[in-house]
């Protein structure tokens, strides 16, 4: 019987890589950060993640906060809130 953690973790490895990125944060971060405070009314922190989403082309926000799911973005940005978002996703990017 084969393992089915050999063939899951490399999968799971591979989509997280794929899907998920830890963008660092710079000075213009923050200038973008206060337009999207403005733009969108969003706090502080929640207007850095979508900062530094724009900031580095992230099209693919995973979260379960509603504040995002409320948001009518500008921005080519998809917003995944649930598992079925996200499974959509997926199957659209293979």
């Amino acid at each position: 019987m084969v393992d089915s953690n050999i063939i899951v973790i490399p999968l799971m490895n591979s989509v997280l890589n794929s899907f998920f990125k830890i963008p660092t944060q710079t000075e213009n971060t923050y200038k973008v950060l206060f337009n999207v405070c403005e733009k969108y009314g969003l706090l502080p922190k929640d207007a850095l993640i979508l900062a530094s989403c724009i900031e580095h082309k992230i099209d693919n926000l995973i979260t379960f906060d509603k504040d995002f799911s409320k948001l009518n973005l500008k921005e080519n940005i998809n917003i995944i809130s649930t598992a079925e978002v996200f499974q959509k996703t997926i199957n659209d990017s293979v």
